[in-house]
């Protein structure tokens, strides 16, 4: 598994590629929704282990909450539940469902590129009707240590979570820089568009 770190810092790059740039730095509900469902899937092991029941954790782990029928049931139970209890438009629901399935479907895609080198390998998105795990051929993240509770605060855990910032920080400047430079170019085209249109009720 990733750390919590490159789970946050994958939310924060959702955020960056689908908040409105005019409310973006005050959507903080959006951040916190994108930051929030990108890290859920892991409260399978960390509930259990701050419990005292780490060995609940690691039988737990990467079961029901890493499978594509829980992202699914998670965004169409928010769909239901926001029309109830605050109504919006069928739009805006959509938008955060859509969000909330993405969130948890990329912190699954994280999980199956860590560097497995022990069991259980991958994850098994299928599960229960199928239990085949997938991964990466080739593990990008390095792997968290987690068999025992000096394992979670390990110099190799801090040195992972440490990678994971410099890596997803990158991922988000990028983001962040693709978006600026599209929304220059359909500027562009609007200033222009709008110039051609000038000229033609000029002449």
């Amino acid at each position: 598994m990733a750390s919590p770190v490159g789970h946050g810092l994958m939310g924060v790059a959702l955020y960056a590629a689908s908040v409105p740039r005019r409310r973006a730095m005050h959507a903080w509900g959006w951040l916190a929704l994108c930051v929030g469902f990108s890290i859920l899937p892991d409260f399978d092991f960390v509930v259990p282990a701050a419990a005292g029941r780490i060995d609940w954790a690691h039988t737990m782990h990467r079961s029901l909450t890493h499978t594509v029928f829980f992202a699914v049931g998670v965004a169409l139970v928010w769909f239901v539940v926001a029309r109830i209890v605050k109504p919006h438009s069928r739009a805006a629901r959509v938008g955060v469902a859509a969000m909330i399935f993405a969130a948890l479907v990329a912190h699954i895609a994280l999980d199956m590129m860590n560097e497995d080198t022990k069991a259980p390998y991958g994850v098994s998105i299928f599960w229960p009707v199928w239990d085949k795990s997938f991964y990466a051929p080739i593990g990008v993240l390095p792997r968290i240590e987690k068999l025992t509770y000096a394992d979670i605060v390990s110099l190799h855990n801090v040195g992972v979570a440490l990678t994971e910032l410099g890596l997803f920080g990158g991922l988000i400047l990028v983001v962040v820089g693709v978006r600026l430079a599209v929304e220059r170019l359909r500027a562009r085209r609007r200033a222009g568009a709008a110039a051609v249109e000038a000229g033609g009720h000029m002449s």
